[in-house]
């Protein structure tokens, strides 16, 4: 009943008051209707979809072309994230074919083969069944959810073209529903949540201690329960550092950059373990006047010489604890480039590091020239680009440039006035606001290097305005 409902309201464009007035008077206990009511919420799209052409698996029983299983997106439901359910159980029921494959030919009598080597080799169903041809891919999959949101019969609100991986609804005790904290694709659920908090202004008080590590408890723990898999060995929530508003065939959406951290594994691509994205054929490497742009802007300047372009001690990935392969070795570089560096980069760079060499010991920082892998700033460009179908001309250049200059943008407006109150020092120090204690001095600690420059530089620009004055 709620499904035909939502589509009278739709067809006579009458509100949603209305509309549950409808479904009341048709399902009240004195209708006089012998109706069957078994949910309020309405579904607004149950189809087969047509699959994709290297799909093996089974077929929907009404249409030889489409998948055996149905789309269905309800009607307060991100089409994206109802896609990606089905993308799911695509691939949950090609494990479920390769499993029962492999079940079935361990209970029959093996072939053996002989091959050129006369060795016996062991060949049975599982060896010809490919799992990723009945997985849907990332393409077919994106353009699906891009053809929802422009089906204007359907109706359907689309914010973001990006699924979540898992959602989370909060509500209060008082108030009531707080709202949905969303894990989406390539973000790790300590910055989901910590984004959802300060748009919620959540802030930690003396009445609830410790709010953040306990709601990331819960989105950790009833992900588990709901069989999703999420990221959560990363407590400490990243800093947007960036972020850049596109709207692409009428859906909303946002590209966000987040600075690389010790760990090797970028939540963008959780399946490459060694922190390298190799550079996508037909592309060039990006300019040294970029690679000195993001040396100074898309990295924590805490943690990075933007002149050497070099980690400090103590950072980098072939620091992180989870570290399984080496990061390429720095012994080879020589003094004489390093000296080229600085001399390039001193008139590229805000400040001007005046740290002793000996405390520049930390690996090089990776260029594209050099280790052939995407820079992090394009790798997250790359995985943006790639969620919009179809892509357009030009997209990795273009939000490229767009994404440097929102960090541009955004170091600068770290250290003005955030209004009458003057310097947010939260912002200024890249932490939360809800941070506990030891966080924050933490991260005192670590950007002292970055404030100490600062200082070193302003107080020479005071002294150069007071010798000009003197001579005046």
């Amino acid at each position: 009943m709620a499904d035909a409902a939502r589509a009278f309201a739709l067809r006579n464009q009458v509100g949603t008051n209305f509309r549950a007035s409808l479904i009341h008077s048709l399902c009240g206990d004195h209708s006089g209707y012998n109706l069957t009511c078994t949910r309020l919420r309405a579904l607004a799209v149950k189809r087969a979809v047509a699959c994709h052409p290297s799909y093996q698996g089974p077929k929907h029983v009404d249409s030889p072309d489409a998948y055996n299983i149905e789309l269905e997106v309800w009607e307060d439901e991100e089409p994206a994230d109802a896609v990606y359910r089905l993308s799911l159980k695509l691939k949950k029921q090609a494990q479920d074919i390769k499993l029962k494959l492999l079940k079935k030919s361990n209970h029959r009598n093996k072939q053996f083969i002989l091959n050129s080597n006369n060795s016996s080799e062991l060949m049975d169903d599982t060896s010809v069944y490919d799992v990723s041809k009945d997985e849907m891919p990332l393409a077919f999959r994106q353009g699906l959810i891009f053809n929802l949101c422009n089906d204007l019969e359907l109706a359907l609100t689309c914010t973001r073209p990006i699924p979540a991986l898992f959602t989370l609804d909060l509500k209060n005790e008082k108030s009531g529903d707080i709202g949905q904290v969303a894990v989406l694709e390539g973000q790790r659920p300590s910055d989901a949540l910590h984004g959802f908090m300060k748009e919620k202004q959540l802030a930690q008080v003396f009445k609830h201690p410790n709010l953040r590590r306990r709601l990331f408890h819960r989105l950790c723990s009833a992900a588990q329960d709901a069989g999703r898999t999420l990221d959560c060995s990363q407590r400490v929530p990243r800093i947007l550092a960036a972020e850049v508003e596109l709207t692409y065939s009428g859906v909303k959406s946002f590209l966000q950059y987040y600075f690389p951290d010790n760990s090797l594994i970028d939540p963008l691509y959780p399946d490459i373990t060694d922190g390298c994205m190799a550079i996508p054929h037909g592309v060039e490497p990006i300019s040294e006047t970029d690679e000195i742009t993001i040396a100074r802007y898309g990295y924590d300047q805490s943690t990075v010489d933007p002149v050497t372009r070099r980690w400090l001690v103590g950072y980098g990935p072939s620091h992180s604890s989870s570290s399984t392969t080496s990061t390429p070795s720095t012994t080879s570089t020589s003094l004489n480039q390093l000296n080229q560096n600085q001399n390039h980069s001193k008139n590229n760079s805000l400040f001007e590091s005046e740290l002793q060499q000996e405390e520049i010991v930390g690996d090089l920082l990776p260029t594209e020239a050099r280790t052939g892998c995407l820079s992090p700033t394009r790798r997250a460009v790359v995985f943006f680009c790639d969620r919009l179908i179809p892509t357009p001309s030009n997209c990795l250049h273009d939000l490229h440039v767009a994404l440097l200059g929102s960090l541009m943008r955004g170091d600068g407006s770290r250290w003005i006035k955030a209004g009458p109150v003057g310097i947010d020092y939260y912002q200024m120090l890249r932490c939360p606001n809800d941070a506990p204690l030891p966080e924050v001095k933490n991260r005192m600690k670590s950007i002292g290097h970055e404030v100490g420059v600062l200082v070193q530089n302003t107080s020479k620009t005071v002294q150069y305005i007071t010798n000009l004055q003197m001579k005046d």
